[in-house]
Parts: structure tokens; sequence; C-alpha cells
């Protein structure tokens, strides 16, 4: 009989104990969860320390966001600290290999965006997937958006996206969601008849929750008059909202406002700087035209040195006018000797990337050309084309 009690009591003290690791537990993940809404990713860590060791998967994947946010986020690639960051794929991974999907993404993100180590987009392409068959509904909605968009080694597919947008309707992403929705009712997408007052007004909503993209769309909707009267002062009000966001885009439009006096005085020392900050965002646009205020001295001290390297950063973009703006410079010898088989040859490559004819340009340049050097440009646009096919 002492046995049995001894057994009972052992049993009843281990349940209480269980039962007190569990509350702690749930606790340090609600408080947890409350500091990285705060982005206090230190102060995360702390809390889930004790924790670190019960194998909870929510655990690990907040041990691994708040491990990857604290190395890089704010911080410059020599200021990255690449020691925390393994630390952080590493503990993705063990909730990972039991098929979490918020980890599966959290690596995707990781080895996607190749902050703190070489971008794996095979990868990367690899854990996403894997995460969307696991269900994970920030998976699935960035997949829609590749799917939507298009993405190197993902084929385009509107319906599949579309599948996927209006399953995520009702979720936290729902925000997001309804943007890409409003873009595909203006395009007639998704099974919807093209509307684009029915379009702007989801796009609207999306504007609201502070979706950027949709408050860039925003400011195109009053620049353009896509479905509403012109208003370039309202377009002004929305792209500073993006821009607020670090939306490349809205930066560029703001100096191309300042530029053109729609909307905001016209300034060219302001339009360099918001030029400036559109490129530092990614923005090939951006450059390009930051390029021009350069080889022209408008609102900068004329430097054609720089202006070509923002164009050849533009042109390895994939931005056409990028290569018609080194086109132009070779052709007038700006900053080099002139060589017009090169500035013709840019020319070319400008066009067959997308960039708008420009007859004048081109009729003048080739008025000083002989036969030869014509066969040459040629020759030259040739074996560009075959390069860039062969990478």
């Amino acid at each position: 009989m002492g046995c049995v009690v001894r057994f009972i009591l052992l049993f009843a003290a281990c349940s209480s104990i269980c039962l007190a690791d569990t509350a702690s537990l749930e606790s340090a993940i609600e408080k947890a969860e409350r500091l990285e809404e705060q982005e206090k990713f230190e102060e995360v860590l702390r809390v889930l320390s004790p924790h670190a060791e019960s194998g909870d998967a929510r655990v690990q994947y907040m041990r691994a966001h708040a491990l990857w946010l604290h190395a890089t986020e704010g911080k410059d690639p020599d200021q990255i600290d690449t020691v925390e960051v393994a630390e952080a794929i590493r503990t993705a991974e063990l909730c990972a290999a039991r098929e979490a999907g918020d980890c599966l993404n959290l690596l995707y993100l990781m080895h996607s965006l190749g902050i703190g180590i070489p971008a794996d987009h095979e990868k990367a392409l690899g854990f996403l997937r894997r995460a969307v068959e696991a269900n994970d509904d920030g998976a699935k909605l960035n997949y829609a958006i590749m799917l939507y968009t298009g993405a190197p080694m993902i084929d385009k597919d509107v319906d599949l996206a579309c599948k996927y947008f209006l399953e995520l309707v009702e979720s936290p992403a729902g925000a997001i969601v309804t943007y890409y929705l409003g873009v595909a009712t203006f395009r007639g997408q998704c099974g919807r008849t093209a509307d684009p007052e029915a379009a702007i007004e989801l796009i609207r909503v999306a504007a609201k929750h502070g979706v950027r993209e949709a408050q860039r769309d925003m400011g195109k909707n009053y620049e353009f008059g896509w479905a509403t009267k012109r208003d370039p002062k309202r377009a002004v009000q929305w792209y500073k909202k993006a821009a607020a966001q670090g939306d490349g885009e809205s930066l560029w439009r703001l100096g191309m406002a300042h530029v053109t006096g729609e909307g905001l005085k016209k300034d060219s020392v302001s339009a360099v700087d918001y030029f400036r900050q559109a490129a530092n965002a990614g923005y090939g646009g951006a450059k390009v035209s930051l390029a021009v205020m350069y080889a022209t001295g408008d609102g900068v001290a004329c430097d054609y040195g720089e202006a070509k390297r923002l164009y050849e950063e533009a042109a390895e973009m994939g931005e056409p006018h990028g290569y018609y703006g080194l086109a132009v410079m070779h052709a007038r010898g700006e900053g080099m000797p002139a060589d017009l088989v090169k500035a013709r040859a840019l020319y070319s490559l400008a066009l067959a990337l997308g960039d708008r004819p420009n007859a004048a340009f081109v009729q003048q340049l080739e008025a000083q050309m002989t036969d030869d050097e014509l066969g040459q440009a040629e020759q030259l646009f040739t074996e560009w084309m075959l390069e860039r096919e062969s990478e």
C-alpha cells in the first residue's frame, strides 16, 4: 500500500509541475508576442530564453525571427552579426523539420533576401513551397504574389494566384489581399469584370490600412486619372504616405513632381534628393533620373563620371533607358571620347529591351557614321544580345 501511495503522490507532484511549466510557457509566449510587435527583439529573446529547449515550435519560430531581425534590421551589410544569423537559421530549421509552416516561410525569406548569408533562390523556393503545403497563410500570400506578378523560377499563373488570394481574404493578410484583388478587378481577372471604379475602391481600402503598394497606386490614380479626376496634389499626398514606408517608386514620383511642378513646386535640388532616396531604395528608374541630373548639372554639380556610373547601374537592373543614357553619352563624348559604334549598339540594346524609339537621335547619329561603322555597331549589338541570352 505504501508503494501505491508514493506513486500517486509522485504523479500528483509531476502533474502540478507540468501544469506550472505549461502556464509559464504560455505566459512567456504572450509576452514575447507583445514585445515583438514593439520590435523589442532582444527582450523577446530574454523572455523566451528559459524555454529555448522546450521543443515548442512557437518558441523556436519566435526565437528564430527575433534573432534574425536583431542581427539584420536597420544595419549595413558590414554591421550584420553573421553568427546570430546562423543561429537564427539553425533555430528555424528545428521546427521546419517538423513542417511548421511559419518556420518554413521564415527560411524562405532568409535565403531569398540573402541578408547575412548568400542568397539562394532555389533553396528559398523549396522552403516556400513546403510552407504552402503546410498551409501557412504568410507563405501562401508570398507565393500568390509571385504567381501573380511573375518571379524567377516561377511561371506566372494568375488563376492559381487568384485561388490563393480568395482563400486569404479573411486572414490577417486581408488588407494586402484586398489590394491585389483591386488590381485584378482593374484588369478583369480573378473571375471579375474589369471595373476601374470598383478596383480603386478596393485599393483605397488597402491604402487606408497602410499597404504601401496600394498607397502608391492611389497616387497614380490621382496623377493619371485612372478612375477619378486628375488631382496632382492628392497624388502627392498618397505618394508621401508610400514613400514614408520606403517605396522607391513613390520617392521617384515625388522627385518627378518637383521636376514638372505638378503637385509640388519646381525645385531641382529637392528632385535630386528624392531621386537619390529612391535610388538607394533600389528603384532603377530613379538611377536613370539621377544620372540625367548629373549629366545636365540640374540641381547638382555636373559630373559625367557619376552619370555614367548611375546609367550603368540602372542598365544592370534591367532599365532600358539606362542603355539609352549611355548611348547618348558615348555619342556626345560626355566624360569620354565619342564612340559612335558603341552609341548605336547601346541604342539598339535599349530598344530591344523595351525603350521607346527616338527617331531624331538615331537619325542624327547614323548621319555621322560610315556603312562600316554601322556594320560594326550591328555586330556589337548581336554579341551583347547573345551574351544576355547565355546568362
